[in-house]
């Protein structure tokens, strides 16, 4: 999974050993450099078109100086926000043709989000189990 961070993300959620990191909204000098020197390896920035617009000729700079990739990409709409494991054991017992009210019954997931989150499967904007904006790296 791809972590999502805000200009308001503390450092303390990122591992040293990320390599890709999803930018939902521009941030300053300061925190692209407080990020790299906590993940060292880090050599891709996702974002999308309007965030990298709105970043600072600064910070491109500071990016292009530290061999950071940057990459645009495209991820509209709402995060889901169904934990991706239940997500995950939502889609194999649907795989394995149990309805889905039963499958809702017995993951807690209203019916009615379960088509969605079904329908809508190939999102990989998710929320993990403490509301933080994840990124899959691969559709579902």
């Amino acid at each position: 999974m791809i972590k999502g961070i805000y200009h308001n993300t503390p450092l303390s959620e990122l591992s040293n050993k990320t390599e890709k990191l999803y930018l939902i909204r521009p941030v300053a000098l300061k925190k692209i450099k407080s990020i790299k020197r906590k993940c060292p390896k880090l050599k891709e920035l996702l974002m999308s078109q309007d965030s990298y617009n709105r970043l600072s000729k600064k910070v491109k700079n500071c990016l292009v100086e530290k061999e950071i990739f940057i990459k645009i990409e495209g991820m509209r709409g709402r995060a889901i926000e169904v934990s991706p494991r239940k997500l995950f054991e939502a889609i194999d017992l649907y795989n394995e043709r149990m309805p889905l009210r039963k499958i809702g019954e017995k993951l807690g997931i209203p019916k009615s989000t379960l088509h969605y989150l079904l329908r809508y499967a190939q999102r990989t904007k998710l929320k993990d189990e403490h509301g933080k904006i994840v990124f899959l790296e691969e559709k579902i």
